[in-house]
């Protein structure tokens, strides 16, 4: 797995590890992280 991969993959887990709450407090829900970890990627 490339650093990148690493990197966001570190990034889901996190993200997925916070409470609604907090998610929603940085303007995330929990379907949407995925969207919100690869924007780069698919244009967001």
């Amino acid at each position: 797995m490339s650093a990148a991969a690493r990197s966001r993959m570190t990034q889901i887990e996190r993200l997925n590890a916070m409470g609604d709450d907090d998610l929603a407090a940085r303007g995330l829900s929990r379907d949407a992280i995925p969207r919100y970890v690869f924007r780069d990627l698919i244009g967001l």
